[in-house]
């Protein structure tokens, strides 16, 4: 019973931290491309396990908080790309 009220919080800080350990694979190879790329990749790296942490974190203090954060992140994300 206790995996299923955790699910969408683990499914969400999922999200997060699943693009975070892609970009800090592949930001040695932008590095060595162009370094504000590589630069680029780790940075955003970080804020993705920031805000898989933060997923984590919000969902002890309050379920609801998770989700907002995820989807702030989301939205930066699509707004950042334009």
């Amino acid at each position: 019973m206790k995996l299923l009220r955790r699910l969408p919080t683990v499914l969400l800080a999922a999200l997060a931290l699943g693009p975070a350990a892609i970009h800090f694979a592949v930001a040695p190879e932008h590095f060595d491309e162009y370094w504000p790329y590589g630069l680029a990749f780790t940075i955003t790296a970080w804020l993705e396990v920031v805000i898989g942490a933060v997923v984590i974190y919000a969902a002890r203090v309050r379920p609801s908080f998770s989700i907002a954060a995820h989807c702030s992140s989301v939205r930066l994300g699509l707004r950042l790309r334009r």
